[in-house]
């Protein structure tokens, strides 16, 4: 569990975080389908364990010449 403590000197002294340069090469669109239902997944969990998941549908894709699919899920938040 995570607490937040505005107290610590932590705070002060954190250097930030960088990053890589955006590489254009793959800012790329993709195209979503819906499936007709939901399809049910298990998905693994942090805790090594697995949580029952619905995919509404996926994402299709073209990158560096191959074709890819990724699966999408809906979350409340």
């Amino acid at each position: 569990m995570l607490v937040w403590n505005r107290a610590r000197t932590e705070r002060d002294d954190f250097p930030g975080h960088s990053w890589f340069d955006v590489d254009e090469r793959y800012r790329i669109l993709a195209e979503y389908t819906a499936y007709p239902a939901p399809a049910k997944i298990k998905m693994p969990d942090a805790l090594g364990g697995f949580e029952v998941g619905y995919v509404q549908g996926y994402v299709s894709f073209r990158l560096e010449g191959k074709s890819h699919r990724l699966d999408a899920i809906e979350t409340e938040d």
